[in-house]
């Protein structure tokens, strides 16, 4: 692309003008031609590599929800710029998965709300039938016994049931590979339940692993010594 002093151009991502400043001490030096004064623009890809090795995330408190970014370049403005940016695309990222993962709950929480209510009914439906067929209409105060043992017992057989649901929740989203272990998805699963205070602090130090073992993969491979350690942990 060529431009004339004065020009405006328009990119992309960038807006920039050519100006006459000092373009005299070109022109009249005796190293000029016209192959001489030009600049590069770099593609999208072309910044990402060489930016990529320059910046680094941390997970500071995983309680705390806190992360540290840091970037190093030559120019403070424009390392500051970069922070900036990586760190309002995380928000951005952040408040979506929350979302995601809340509607996630919800669904979970329905499809086991309404598999309870189906037992229950078919509860329901099967001792009155047990009535019938052991004629315990006319002998309330055993049958109301029956009933209530039974009641008990189709009780603490949906708890367990909906635990053992979670607990597969819970791997399944543990053995997620794509971006990592996430704990806004799978600490919210277990909330008011017996796992909560027992897994919590496992699943941080999963997390912290994971996040390590993803910054790792930024200068190495998954045959790399220190990556294999922390596929096996």
């Amino acid at each position: 692309m060529k431009f004339a002093v004065g020009d405006t151009i328009e990119l992309d991502h960038l807006v920039f003008s050519v100006q006459d400043r000092f373009l005299e001490n070109f022109i009249t030096s005796s190293e000029f031609d016209e192959n001489n004064y030009f600049f590069i623009i770099n593609s999208d890809y072309a910044n990402l590599l060489t930016l990529t090795p320059n910046y680094r995330i941390d997970l500071l408190n995983a309680s705390a929800k806190t992360i540290r970014i840091t970037v190093t370049d030559f120019n403070p403005s424009k390392a500051t710029e970069i922070a900036n940016a990586i760190a309002e695309e995380f928000m951005i990222y952040d408040a979506e998965r929350k979302v995601q993962s809340a509607k996630k709950i919800l669904t979970f929480i329905n499809d086991q709300l309404g598999e309870v209510y189906t037992r229950l009914k078919d509860s329901e439906s099967s001792i009155r039938d047990f009535k019938k067929e052991n004629r315990l209409a006319d002998r309330q105060d055993i049958a109301q016994t029956y009933i209530a043992r039974l009641n008990e017992l189709e009780t603490e057989k949906s708890k367990l049931e909906v635990q053992v649901n979670l607990l597969l929740e819970l791997k399944k989203n543990i053995d997620k590979e794509n971006t990592g272990v996430d704990i806004n998805q799978l600490m919210p699963v277990l909330a008011g339940t017996e796992f909560e205070s027992k897994v919590e602090q496992q699943i941080i130090q999963l997390q912290n692993l994971v996040m390590r073992r993803n910054n790792q993969l930024t200068s190495a491979t998954t045959e790399n010594p220190t990556i294999i350690i922390y596929d096996q942990q």
